[in-house]
């Protein structure tokens, strides 16, 4: 499951998706979480646009409940069969703007370390979601698609979320449906070579605390 993450540079993560756009985003986020309204690129008149939207999908048979169930992610090995998620698979799908995630590891049955995770060259890369509309109906929201982890995800946690570089990106927000090779192809893990994790403190465990204290390490990865 991915249920934190950050977004220190807001306006370099859009202009590292939408070359040439002068974007005005929010203040650097270090400790982002469920139900917060963060960017994210979504296709408009088949034209990629960058809005904000709430983190938190409704699927559509829930909207009319007086307390909906609410999904932060969703498998991608399944997303394409599953009712909740279908619809949007095939035509509403986002690249959520980040550049690092955190993951919690169980070091015993007591307690859980968490790390932060992200690209080698701490570069900034977009999660695969899908998202719902906001309609008379019910709020909109997005949700991150997580797939199996890469080696150096597996240390650490179970999932890890799909991940998006801007090429992969451009062709995952396009209108169009996907085959299923192709979403397949694009929700495979991304390469452990190219990402670096550290455990950080428990500064992050709350929601509270977006700091960037959140993400600074407090040590090395353990060896294997």
């Amino acid at each position: 499951m991915c249920g934190r993450y950050r977004l220190k540079d807001p306006r370099q993560a859009s202009l590292a998706f939408l070359p040439g756009t002068v974007p005005e985003l929010a203040a650097p986020r270090w400790n982002v979480a469920p139900a917060q309204s963060m960017p994210v690129i979504r296709s408009q008149d088949r034209r990629p646009c960058l809005v904000s939207m709430r983190w938190g999908l409704v699927p559509f048979y829930e909207r009319r409940k007086e307390k909906p169930l609410v999904l932060i992610n969703a498998r991608a090995e399944t997303a394409l069969a599953k009712p909740a998620f279908r619809q949007s698979v095939a035509s509403r799908r986002c690249a959520i703007l980040a550049d690092g995630f955190y993951e919690w590891r169980r070091t015993d049955s007591q307690t859980k370390q968490p790390y932060f995770i992200g690209l080698r060259d701490d570069v900034p890369f977009a999660f695969a979601g899908i998202f719902e509309e906001e309609d008379a109906s019910g709020p909109g929201g997005f949700c991150i698609l997580t797939t199996t982890p890469n080696d150096l995800v597996c240390r650490i946690h179970d999932r890890m979320p799909v991940i998006l570089d801007p090429a992969t990106a451009e062709k995952w927000i396009a209108g169009d449906s996907l085959s299923e090779a192709d979403f397949t192809a694009m929700t495979r893990p991304f390469p452990a070579a190219e990402m670096a994790a550290w455990p950080v403190s428990l500064l992050v465990n709350s929601p509270r605390n977006d700091l960037a204290e959140c993400s600074v390490p407090v040590a090395s990865f353990p060896a294997e």
